[in-house]
């Protein structure tokens, strides 16, 4: 239990850039490890995503060095006074602020960015994180104007250095609040006293914004993570906050399920019920046991025989029960003759206690899902 916490402070403290291969190295050995060097049943990773997406929670380090790194990157944003490194790190960016690097794409091209070993390691690691959420090529709307590589060199003379001093330093400064629309030259005239004179360089900055739009390249709005980095007001709590932000990210587990037990039971579950199958995986008993039998039964985690004949063929692919039919998983939990009497039984006594009839379906007993009744809550 205390291995995690070491690790944390690790990516904490030692200003070290981990590439993403290091951690496909490290999670290969801790595959191994969970599944005593034998074949893994279950993707790993399935097993690294939250519950609510169908996971087991295990613990991703790659996540856990990259909350750590963008940690240290909400000092830049809230300028603590007592982190004396940071006027240090300011240095390395020329005429831009730490902050608005956190937006630009190519940082290395920045001042001496690339030959400060603390900085750029952070923001490599910060760029690894943008690939992994699918924004790692595309400008946002809080990208500087001003000494930005990722624009035009045009957008770099002085005219856009006095746009700067009068208060125009980010894209998002030239659209409207909370909207995609762009303001006009007058609106810009008016409130931030640009020169009517600039009135080609507006058109000039319009001009590269519609076409970055066009090519897909611009965003207007923020991610989640994006957003803390702009407005957080403290770093205290925030490496467990922005590791539930990155783990959130993906597609469910419980999807591609859905369809295999669809076929093996030969229906259509609708959405909302296969939502309410997906919450009662889980249990709410405090038995570890119970849990972990749930999972495994509901991600069909157990060798049939038909699947264990798949794998080495003198293995006989029918039931060991009943010797006569194919041992499928379907045919295992629920269809074989001898296990039948036991759901009969069950199906019986349920019956009795809930003093309801109701058909005996698999998808009752083996997905705990309610399908065709409701019962009294009194």
């Amino acid at each position: 239990m205390n291995i995690l916490p070491r690790l944390n402070y690790l990516f904490q403290m030692l200003p070290c850039y981990l590439p993403v291969s290091f951690f496909k190295t490290t999670n290969q050995s801790i595959t191994k490890f969970i599944w005593d060097n034998k074949k893994p049943r279950i993707k790993f990773s399935t097993l690294l995503k939250p519950e609510s997406k169908g996971g087991l929670a295990l613990p991703s380090l790659q996540l856990y060095y990259w909350s750590a790194q963008i940690r240290n990157m909400l000092t830049w944003i809230t300028n603590r006074q007592d982190s004396m490194w940071i006027q240090i790190e300011a240095q390395s960016c020329g005429s831009l602020s730490l902050s608005s690097i956190i937006f630009i794409n190519n940082f290395g091209e920045v001042g001496n960015i690339a030959k400060t070993f603390v900085t750029y390691s952070t923001l490599l690691a910060w760029r690894d994180c943008k690939k992994y959420l699918g924004i790692s090529s595309q400008i946002c709307s809080h990208s500087p104007i001003v000494c930005n590589p990722d624009l035009p060199k045009a957008l770099s003379d002085a005219n856009f250095n006095l746009w700067h001093t009068l208060g125009i330093r980010t894209v998002s400064d030239l659209f409207h609040q909370k909207t995609t629309t762009l303001k006009s030259f007058q609106e810009l005239c008016s409130e931030f006293n640009v020169p009517r004179s600039n009135f080609f360089k507006y058109l000039q900055i319009r001009h590269v914004i519609s076409s970055f739009t066009s090519k897909r390249r611009f965003r207007a709005q923020l991610n989640e993570v994006e957003t803390l980095l702009a407005t957080a007001q403290s770093i205290k709590g925030k490496i467990s906050y922005i590791y539930r932000l990155l783990s959130e990210k993906g597609g469910s587990s419980f999807t591609p399920m859905k369809i295999i037990w669809e076929k093996d039971l030969c229906l259509t579950i609708s959405d909302e019920l296969w939502a309410e199958v997906c919450d009662r995986v889980y249990c709410s008993a405090t038995n570890v046991k119970m849990k972990e039998s749930n999972y495994n039964f509901f991600y069909k985690f157990y060798y049939t025989p038909m699947r264990l004949h798949r794998m080495k063929t003198d293995i006989s692919p029918n039931c060991k029960r009943c010797t006569s039919e194919r041992g499928t998983y379907m045919h295992a939990f629920w269809s074989c003759r001898e296990i039948a009497r036991f759901w009969q039984s069950i199906h019986t006594a349920a019956q009795e206690i809930l003093d309801v009839q109701f058909d005996m379906t698999p998808c009752i007993y083996l997905l705990n899902a309610q399908q065709d009744f409701v019962l009294d809550p009194d």
